[in-house]
């Protein structure tokens, strides 16, 4: 499990909070949860509305669609960012292998 002070880190590696002040850091890491996915699992699927988003603390996770894999991601790499902020319009290709941290 990550310490407060590490997924600070952790976010404050990812462009996508580049210009988050410290503060605000702080609160979003405190209120992350951390997930586990055993190797093969999968996090998101296909045309589900979801209201979270991701960064890959450890791992790899591959985005697939229709067995295809379309991108392989890992530490520092964010997806589910336009569910977090419209979870409407948010539809998700299926995301497979292990990963922590949303």
């Amino acid at each position: 499990m990550l310490s407060t002070i590490e997924k600070v880190l952790l976010l404050k590696s990812v462009e996508f909070f580049l210009t988050t002040d410290d503060d605000v850091l702080v609160e979003l890491a405190a209120l992350a949860n951390e997930v586990s996915v055993k190797a093969g699992g999968r996090i998101v699927e296909k045309g589900k509305v979801e209201s979270t988003m991701y960064l890959i603390a450890s791992g790899r996770v591959q985005v697939q669609e229709g067995g295809e894999t379309l991108a392989e991601l890992g530490r520092g790499s964010v997806f589910g960012e336009l569910a977090a902020l419209d979870s409407q319009r948010a539809r998700p290709t299926s995301q497979r292998y292990p990963t922590s941290f949303s």
